[in-house]
């Protein structure tokens, strides 16, 4: 587990008593097209217009060419980002830790957790999101996914069947303890 961090800051965020169930990270490859990229494609679209309009007025380059190096310099952040994300499952929280300039942690208790949606994409990979109706993540733009922004979720990871059975488990667990009723020590 490279990716830029050590374990002390991965266990430093585990509190005494959790266990942790799983741990991972997104897919090392670039997944097009999400809502992530909607402005890449904007953008690129916008690019090769000025470029064809160049070869009439070469001035329209001036607008080109910063586009162009806009949208390159995008999908190298956008890389760099994810190459610094580790998810982490626990018996008692969903974390997403980014270490990518600044550290970032988002963390949920499993209890509060209303809702959570599968989505399975066609290269075996996975998106789990946490609470998505309670976001309205069309109004809003981010290429971090530990952004406040969107809405918690674990992007791109791989077997994400697996990590969605160990979330419901939990859940279910949290549920089941709330209605378990504890013996009353005086009727005994």
């Amino acid at each position: 587990m490279s990716k830029h961090l050590n374990t002390n800051d991965l266990n430093a965020i585990t509190k005494s008593g959790e266990t942790v169930l799983w741990t991972g990270s997104p897919a090392s490859r670039i997944r097009l097209p999400t809502i992530n990229t909607i402005p890449l494609y904007f953008s690129g679209f916008i690019v090769i217009v000025f470029f064809a309009l160049s070869l009439i007025r070469p001035i329209f380059l001036l607008w080109a060419v910063p586009g162009g190096v806009t949208i390159v310099i995008y999908i190298i952040v956008y890389l760099l980002i994810r190459a610094t994300i580790i998810y982490r499952v626990t018996n008692q929280r969903i974390i997403i830790f980014s270490n990518f300039m600044s550290q970032s942690i988002r963390q949920i208790n499993v209890e509060d957790i209303k809702e959570v949606e599968l989505q399975n994409h066609h290269d075996d990979t996975g998106t789990i999101t946490f609470d998505k109706k309670s976001w309205s993540s069309l109004l809003y733009w981010s290429p971090n996914p530990t952004s406040s922004l969107l809405p918690p979720r674990f992007e791109s990871i791989n077997a994400p069947n697996e990590v969605y059975k160990i979330i419901q488990k939990i859940r279910d667990n949290q549920v089941h303890n709330k209605n378990v009723v504890p013996p009353n020590p005086a009727l005994s």
